[in-house]
């Protein structure tokens, strides 16, 4: 019994980890959020300055078409250094706005992975405290079925030594009276069989009380199986949420 109340205290201690480390993964959560934000502002901030870049180039490619029309042995080279330039950063924006984008779905797929986690974190903590609950209410059941148990066997004793006592004294009664030796050797014989009677009925009571005894205790192995499973299960989804953690690390 003893030990079906340490294997429930060291579940609920193993609740609590699991809700320290759901609260770490929730923060976690937000700064990815955050983190996704700052990508996507970035990004759009990126795509404004690629288009006004093709919006002058634009204009300066137009303008260039102008020159040449009109001025064909001009010297357009000023203007085509500019062009090429802007061509160069253009393309320079459009590459980083590219490995951006990349960047913010690779966190997007972060944020909802570690979402899917916290979640089924959240789940399974919530099973280990409905399963907490269930190993404190079958821990109470077993304690009041063993005081009753141990109350019924003081009974049983009690009666069994009362009538060993009435046994007893009815002997004594026969070696005093004698004179009606026939009589109470019928008396002594009918209670004789009356005590047997009772006593049978009290060695069934006894036997079945030790099945019920063998039966608690066939339950409370199985608890404390069950109890040890818990706990494995506990200490598996623990080394996970540690490689988990040093995978993001990494």
């Amino acid at each position: 019994m003893a030990r079906v109340g340490v294997d429930a205290l060291n579940v609920q201690n193993h609740t609590a980890q699991l809700v320290e480390a759901q609260r770490a993964l929730v923060e976690e959560l937000r700064r990815d959020d955050q983190r996704v934000k700052r990508a996507e502002l970035e990004i759009r901030q990126r795509n404004d300055e690629i288009e006004k870049k093709m919006l002058r180039l634009d204009r300066l490619n137009k303008k260039y078409e102008q020159l040449v029309s009109k001025m064909e042995d001009a010297d357009t080279g000023p203007l085509e250094a500019i062009i090429k330039n802007l061509v160069r950063e253009t393309k320079i924006g459009r590459e980083d706005n590219t490995a951006k984008q990349k960047q913010w779905l690779n966190t997007q797929t972060a944020l909802v992975h570690a979402a899917s986690e916290a979640q089924e974190l959240s789940d399974r903590n919530q099973e280990r405290k409905s399963k907490t609950s269930v190993l404190e209410q079958k821990q109470l059941r077993l304690q009041h079925e063993l005081h009753e148990m141990q109350r019924e066997l003081r009974d049983l004793s009690n009666g069994i030594a009362s009538l060993h006592a009435d046994t007893g004294r009815l002997n004594d009664l026969i070696a005093r009276q004698g004179s009606r030796h026939d009589d109470l050797l019928n008396s002594n014989h009918a209670l004789e069989l009356e005590f047997a009677s009772e006593l049978r009925e009290l060695e069934a009571t006894s036997v079945s009380m030790e099945t019920r005894a063998a039966t608690l205790r066939q339950e409370k192995q199985e608890l404390l199986g069950r109890v040890v499973e818990v706990e494995r299960q506990l200490m598996l989804w623990e080394k996970k949420i540690q490689l988990e953690k040093e995978t993001s690390c990494s």
